[in-house]
């Protein structure tokens, strides 16, 4: 569809303008879906707009696994995703600005059920000197992160229309 790499939010961004469903689970190109995630998902109340589950991570290095809550994986109903505006075109933390963003607004489950497998290997983002948690790049997206919610309490007092993701208002 793309004739080279944009990047995971850009790529989910673009495929949600297209989506005609109503639902959409979301996990990374190199994660695991277990047999059962679809399921668990799809079998929740539906008056649940994002459902949020745990997932394991796997170290090929060491061969060890880790029990987390998924951050940037999850089931989302498409009007939160549109109304929302989607991920922010970043490299790495958009999926933790685009759950601050939406948290207040919206009913999130956490499931406690562990449905994913997330792959941690040398080429993956959270992995990388570029986009881990200790680079620049990530720190400045915090920076961002934490300016910019700190007004969240006014938008979601404010009637709002839609939601962009640098926070405008659309009237």
């Amino acid at each position: 569809m793309m004739n080279e790499n944009k990047g995971t939010y850009i790529t989910t961004n673009t495929i949600m303008t297209i989506s005609k469903y109503d639902h959409l689970i979301r996990f990374d190109s190199d994660d695991i879906m277990y047999s059962n995630l679809v399921e668990k998902v799809m079998n929740q109340d539906i008056k649940y707009d994002m459902i949020r589950f745990k997932m394991k991570n796997f170290n090929i290095r060491t061969k060890k696994t880790k029990l987390s809550d998924a951050y940037g994986q999850f089931m989302i109903k498409h009007w939160v995703f549109d109304y929302f505006g989607g991920f922010m075109p970043w490299k790495c933390s958009a999926d933790s600005e685009f759950i601050i963003r939406v948290e207040k607004f919206i009913n999130i489950l956490f499931l406690k059920d562990d449905l994913l497998l997330r792959k941690i290997h040398p080429n993956s983002l959270t992995q990388s000197n570029i986009t881990n948690s200790k680079s620049m790049e990530r720190k400045e997206k915090v920076i961002y992160i934490n300016e910019k919610t700190k007004n969240i309490k006014i938008l979601k007092q404010a009637r709002i229309k839609k939601v962009v993701n640098d926070y405008y208002l659309i009237k």
